[in-house]
């Protein structure tokens, strides 16, 4: 039913399998990158105002293909931003390098959260363990140990078939 609502063909059997294969997203990615190099090298064709055409070309890709596409260096506008993250992120590592050992950040959290965590009741210790979470959950297609075995049972009967 909520397969049909959603537009769906139908159901997908296992859920695993149906939100596992991140494949497709770096495949898009990639597509989605090289669709903005051609419109990089088209408003490069075709600057007359730099404001207005020069900003796609800056933007393509935010650095990943910047070595390829040969950008100038007057049409760096926005190449600020590329800049101060990675600067940021040389600071947090070199912070993290020479401050505190993990194992000391992790009891410093610890004795941070304590007064915040006795508000919880001790039941929801349950909610991390895997299995009790895998079993709450019943839809069709789901992790469940009787939902697999009912997909186990539909496709030897498919394969009967």
């Amino acid at each position: 039913m909520m397969a049909s609502e959603l537009g769906f063909e139908g159901l997908l059997w296992n859920s695993m399998g149906a939100v596992t294969d991140r494949g497709f997203v770096a495949e898009t990615l990639q597509w989605g990158s090289m669709l903005m190099m051609h419109v990089s090298r088209w408003a490069e064709d075709l600057i007359k105002n730099l404001d207005s055409l020069g900003l796609p070309r800056v933007r393509a890709d935010n650095g990943l293909h910047d070595d390829a596409k040969g950008s100038s260096e007057h049409v760096q506008r926005e190449s600020w931003e590329n800049m101060l993250d990675s600067a940021k992120t040389v600071s947090d590592s070199v912070q993290i390098a020479t401050g505190v050992p993990f194992r000391e950040t992790h009891h410093i959290s610890g004795r941070v959260l304590k007064p915040i965590g006795a508000r919880f009741e001790r039941d929801i210790a349950e909610y991390f363990d895997y299995d009790r979470s895998v079993e709450m959950r019943s839809a069709q297609g789901g992790m469940r140990k009787e939902c697999v075995l009912e997909q186990i049972k539909v496709l030897r009967e498919s394969l009967n078939n």
